[in-house]
C-alpha cells in the first residue's frame, strides 16, 4: 500500500507540470466539460445488486456541444461489508459519428478505516475496449477513495475525494522520432499516462433518492518518462501525435437506490 501512495504521489507531481502542454482542443491551459448522470440500483438480493448507468458530458469551451454519452449496466456482489466486486459493460456514444466503443470490465474493492470517522477504498479495475477505441486495448486503474464514516446531519451529506491512476496497454501505434526528426520506431503506448483527482459531495435526499456533486480534474502525463510516451512531437514539422487530454469538469449525478421494491416492479407486468 505503501507503494501505491508513492506512485499517486508521483503522478500528482507529473500532472501538475502537464498544464502548458496542449490538450486535445489545443489549448495550454484546462478546459471545462459539465456532465449529468442518472443511476438506478435494484437490489437482487442483500449481497447483490443490478446497476443501470447513463452519463452525458457538454464541452462548456464550445457552447455546450454535446461530445459523448455512455451508458452501462453492471452487476455488484459483496464477498462480504469490505471485500466488494463488479462485473460490467459500458458503450459510448460520440454524437455525429458511428464510431461507438463497447468495454467491458471487472474491479475489486476493500474498504478498511482510519479512526472512527474515516473509510478508506482500495481497488483495481481491468478493462477490455472494443477496436473502435484507438488510445489502448486494455486498461488497468487504481482506485483509492476517502469518505466520512458518517454523514453530515446537514443535508445528510457525505464528502469524498478519490484518486484514479491508469495504465494503458495497446491501442493504435505512435510513430516516434529521433532528435533530427527522422522516423525511428512505431510502438503502443502502453504505460501509466492518466490521472483523476475528483472531489464528491453525496447528499441523502431519503431512502429512495440521493444527489451528488462532483468536481473532476484529469490529467494525462509521461510517469517514468517512458519512451513509449504521449504527446509526441514531430521535430520537423512541429505536429503533436496523441496529445495530453487535460480537463476538468463540474458533474452532477441523480442516483435511485429501489433496494427490494424491485419486487413491486417486476410483479406489476405478467403479460
Amino acid at each position: 500500500m505503501k507503494h501505491f501512495l508513492l506512485l499517486i504521489i508521483l503522478a500528482c507531481l507529473a500532472s501538475s507540470n502537464t498544464d502548458a502542454q496542449p490538450n486535445q482542443s489545443g489549448r495550454g491551459n484546462l478546459g471545462w466539460r459539465a456532465w449529468g448522470g442518472i443511476s438506478m440500483d435494484f437490489e437482487l438480493k442483500k449481497y447483490i445488486a443490478l446497476s443501470l448507468n447513463h452519463l452525458r458530458s457538454y464541452d462548456a469551451d464550445s457552447k455546450f456541444r454535446n461530445s459523448f454519452n455512455q451508458t452501462s449496466l453492471s452487476l455488484d456482489y459483496d464477498f462480504t461489508r469490505d471485500l466488494t466486486s463488479k462485473v460490467g459493460v459500458m458503450i459510448t456514444q460520440f454524437p455525429g459519428s458511428s464510431n461507438n466503443t463497447l468495454r467491458t470490465y471487472a474491479r475489486l474493492s476493500n474498504r478498511s478505516k482510519i479512526g472512527e470517522s474515516i473509510r478508506w477504498w482500495n481497488g483495481i479495475q481491468l478493462e477490455w475496449h472494443s477496436m473502435n477505441e484507438n488510445r489502448f486495448r486494455y486498461r488497468m486503474i487504481y482506485i483509492t477513495r476517502f469518505a466520512l464514516r458518517h454523514r453530515i446531519p446537514f443535508l445528510k451529506l457525505s464528502p469524498s475525494v478519490s484518486y484514479l491512476l491508469y495504465y494503458n496497454v495497446g491501442g493504435s501505434p505512435i510513430q516516434y522520432y529521433d532528435t533530427e526528426g527522422n522516423p525511428s520506431f512505431k510502438a503502443t503506448p502502453d504505460g501509466l499516462h492518466r490521472g483523476r483527482f475528483a472531489f464528491n459531495l453525496n447528499s441523502k435526499i431519503n431512502k429512495m433518492f440521493s444527489l451528488s456533486l462532483y468536481y473532476l480534474r484529469q490529467n494525462e502525463f509521461n510517469l517514468f518518462h517512458t519512451s513509449k510516451a504521449l504527446n509526441v512531437v514531430n521535430p520537423s514539422t512541429g505536429k503533436i501525435t496523441r496529445p495530453f487530454n487535460n480537463y476538468q469538469v463540474a458533474g452532477i449525478t441523480f442516483s435511485i437506490q429501489l433496494n427490494k421494491t424491485i419486487k413491486i416492479f417486476s410483479n406489476e407486468n405478467t403479460n
